[in-house]
């Protein structure tokens, strides 16, 4: 008995042992390990970690009984803050199935997962003071507490290339609409529907913020400006693609012209 007792004490005090089943335990892998490891136990430590961060959006229960096979399950990463202070992200994540069967038996059919889609959504709780993106110090350090507050499935986020679209993009389009808003407007405003009114078309762009856009983009200049983004907004009255037409970056950026379009949305219900 006491032998066993000085062996396991022996194996504890092996340099490199307890750091090593330590990382096992915490879910964590490293460089070094990514590249000496069987790929299989790198495939299963990379999924095992997937499997702590990621959230099924589930689906509510209905009366009436579905009538298609499984076509795929959203999910979303949880929350973080990015490397920007105050802007937090979270991915959506979409696994796609296919029957393996023929003919299919609506919901009961086999399906198995075939592909995999994923993109980042964004949501500040600290709002940017300029379109000039500052970076947190690195290492990152602890997440802003309010980010793992957001629930990706509820909160509106909205969707952009990069932290730098989101940053100068939710900033302009705040500052089109407080401009908007003031009646003291720097830039050219002009919109597609030749029909609206000056004040109409101004009227459109004066609740601009992030709690109602939806995806930043970027968009092709016009002659004699450096750049141009595109913002897709839902209004009380409409929904928008906005055009922000830029001469300049960072500091020297300035807002030339907007110009807005109202789109015609149709949707239609998914078949279940």
């Amino acid at each position: 008995m006491r032998f066993r007792i000085l062996t396991g004490l022996c194996l504890l005090l092996v340099p490199g042992f307890w750091s090593a089943a330590g990382a096992r335990d915490a879910g964590t892998i490293t460089k070094i390990e990514s590249r000496k490891l069987p790929a299989a136990e790198v495939k299963r430590r990379t999924l095992e970690q997937l499997s702590r961060i990621l959230v099924l959006e589930q689906q509510a229960v209905t009366k009436e009984r579905p009538k298609l096979p499984l076509s795929d399950l959203w999910f979303w990463t949880k929350p973080r803050e990015t490397s920007t202070p105050g802007l937090c992200a979270a991915d959506s994540v979409i696994v796609n199935f296919r029957p393996t069967r023929s003919p299919t038996i609506g919901p009961d059919t086999p399906t198995a997962a075939e592909s995999i889609e994923a993109s980042a959504h964004y949501r500040f709780v600290v709002l940017p003071q300029s379109t000039t993106s500052v970076s947190r110090v690195w290492p990152l350090g602890p997440d802003n507490p309010d980010c793992l507050k957001i629930n990706p499935a509820r909160a509106h986020m909205f969707n952009a290339a990069n932290e730098q679209d989101a940053v100068e993009g939710i900033w302009l389009a705040g500052e089109i609409g407080r401009q908007a808003q003031s009646g003291r407007m720097d830039f050219d405003v002009s919109c597609s529907d030749e029909k609206l009114k000056r004040e109409e078309c101004t009227g459109l762009i004066e609740k601009l913020g992030q709690d109602n856009i939806s995806s930043i983009d970027r968009c092709e200049a016009e002659p004699g400006l450096t750049h141009c983004l595109a913002v897709y907004a839902s209004t009380p009255s409409a929904e928008l693609e906005v055009h922000l037409l830029l001469a300049g970056y960072g500091t020297e950026e300035k807002i030339k012209r907007v110009v807005v379009d109202q789109l015609v949305v149709v949707a239609e219900e998914r078949a279940d």
